[in-house]
């Protein structure tokens, strides 16, 4: 595509949720990490908006810079899903006074 990318740019695909994970999702998560150990649903998959913004929080601390953030469900309205998100996670844009 003819652009570069930084070496110090890394990036994380990050599912959330606005209500606990179901116990078939918890069960496949858990699957998925089988050979890390044991974690909480709750602390791989965000609940609620908040909750998103502190793992973001968290990923930007130890320098993540990049974040594609996924809905699980699906919304039943993306423009309403779009603006409550971005008033949760857009202030973490570097640059952004409320960032801060």
């Amino acid at each position: 595509a003819g652009r570069a990318i930084d070496a110090e740019h890394y990036g994380a695909l990050v599912q959330y949720t606005r209500a606990p994970v179901s116990e078939r999702h918890a069960e496949l998560l858990a699957a998925r990490r089988r050979h890390l150990g044991p974690a909480d649903p709750g602390d791989l998959v965000p609940v609620g908006l908040s909750a998103l913004r502190a793992l973001l929080e968290r990923f930007v601390e130890v320098g993540f810079s990049k974040f594609v953030v996924l809905p699980i469900p699906e919304p039943a309205s993306w423009p309403d899903e779009l603006a409550e998100l971005a008033d949760a996670v857009l202030p973490l844009q570097r640059g952004t006074a409320e960032a801060a």
